[in-house]
């Protein structure tokens, strides 16, 4: 029950039988160890990483990576984030050592599979048919402004300056990975 609450698109893409089994296995070899049942399910994609042959397609995997970057987005703390009031005060002389501080929120997650529009037909309807995924390297970003979670495909120009502020990098210095980036 609490994989199926952390992976819902997933269990909707292999169906009820196939989760069931897939469930079993990583019970068998993860027990839960956590105080709260919600957490339960983080080592999933290690799991299916470590033996790509339990599922079906490949792709499979990005949906699963996909359905936990939601769920720990939902769950991340609360924080507020900049207005543009906030920005224009800012003095001219200050930006390039302003450090920016990404919402805790924000989930990365490299993807190897083109699956977004899969997992969004899954997630809307369960029996939803789809076509196979095409294979595409890339980011997806996933961030929570409200009650609602939002995700979206990242640019490598987008991930160069991400990277450079998750590492705590001064406006300058994200800056010039985004002109070496682009």
């Amino acid at each position: 029950s609490a994989l199926h609450d952390n992976f819902p698109v997933l269990k909707s893409a292999l169906g009820d039988e196939a989760f069931a089994d897939l469930a079993r296995d990583y019970i068998n070899a993860h027990p839960s160890s956590f105080r709260s049942i919600r957490w339960y399910g983080d080592a999933l994609v290690a799991f299916l990483d470590a033996a790509p042959e339990r599922l079906p397609h490949p792709a499979l995997v990005d949906i699963a990576r996909m359905d936990w970057a939601i769920r720990g987005a939902f769950d991340a703390q609360d924080a507020s984030t900049l207005s543009l009031s906030d920005l224009a005060a800012l003095a001219p002389q200050d930006w390039p050592q302003h450090r920016f501080v990404l919402v805790p929120s924000l989930c990365m997650r490299e993807l190897d599979w083109n699956i977004e529009s899969i997992w969004l037909a899954l997630n809307e309807d369960a029996e939803a048919q789809t076509e196979a995924p095409e294979p595409l390297s890339h980011v997806l970003l996933v961030w929570r402004p409200e009650l609602d979670c939002l995700w979206r495909s990242a640019e490598t120009v987008e991930v160069a300056a991400l990277n450079a502020l998750a590492k705590g990098a001064n406006f300058a210095v994200c800056c010039t990975a985004i002109a070496e980036t682009g």
